[in-house]
């Protein structure tokens, strides 16, 4: 099992040891800058697991993340991939591949890491992911932890991903959505470098923001959506009298409006 030890111990030291690990091994890299690992079968899953069991390489908690692809006709609901990310490196674990939707074939040790209660696997909206792996192979993930929780706490308004990580998120990782998502194949065996980044991004997104969030470090070029979309006098004036429509009388909301005005000429 991944002990108290190894959770302490880690440091950026040990992610290039484990990169290093990884690469002697031959666990494809399917991603370089960061390094992001392919894994598509349980031989290589097996192969990489055992590294990392007897290794130290997180801090007692991971980004965490799933895809599934959308228009797979066989078992179209059933997880494709498993997205696990330090701040260094990220794992694309593609267990639909490996299991061909079969839990009993799902990695013995991956199951293990997955109920780990002592190992917090964080992301936005992660207990939906953690629903939808137990839906689809009967895995019971622990140490689940629900970023936009956290910012509602705190009092921030964001709860998106795409959001929260413009708002904690280093800098340098810039989230984008796209439609392409609905066509990308997450279980084929060779991936596309855009979808590796898609995916990943978002394990990586999810442990920046988790780090950062906790001790309210927000990114200094950050700008919220009244900055990004400042708003005229006329925007102003529609959203006051939008506003005052939900509870004044058509007429009176007029009249209340024109008041305001000449009070602020005045």
């Amino acid at each position: 099992m991944y002990n108290e030890m190894q959770t302490r111990s880690y440091t950026n030291i040990s992610a290039v040891s484990i990169i290093n690990l990884l690469d002697k091994s031959r666990i494809p890299k399917v991603q370089l800058n960061p390094p992001v690992y392919q894994i598509s079968n349980k031989t290589t899953a097996e192969r990489c697991l055992d590294i990392l069991k007897y290794n130290p390489w997180h801090s007692g908690y991971v980004g965490f993340d799933t895809e599934t692809t959308v228009r797979r006709m066989k078992n179209p609901h059933v997880v494709s991939m498993i997205q696990i990310a330090t701040r260094e490196i990220c794992f694309l674990f593609q267990v639909y591949l490996i299991t061909n939707g079969d839990s009993k074939k799902f990695p013995r040790k991956l199951q293990q890491f997955l109920s780990n209660k002592d190992i917090l696997k964080v992301g936005v909206n992660a207990s939906h992911d953690a629903g939808w792996l137990e839906n689809s192979y009967n895995i019971k993930c622990q140490g689940i932890v629900d970023i936009e929780n956290i910012a509602k706490e705190k009092g921030y308004s964001a709860r998106s991903l795409l959001e929260l990580t413009a708002m904690f998120g280093d800098g340098e990782l810039v989230l984008t959505k796209t439609k392409k998502i609905l066509k990308w194949n997450f279980d084929a065996p060779k991936l596309d470098p855009e979808l590796v980044s898609y995916a990943s991004s978002d394990a990586f997104a999810g442990i920046q923001v988790y780090e950062n969030i906790r001790v309210d470090k927000m990114n200094c070029v950050y700008l919220n959506y009244e900055k990004v979309h400042p708003m005229t006098r006329e925007d102003e004036e529609k959203e006051i009298y939008e506003l005052l429509l939900q509870n004044y009388p058509k007429g009176k909301a007029s009249n209340i409006l024109e008041c305001a005005e000449d009070s602020i000429l005045c």
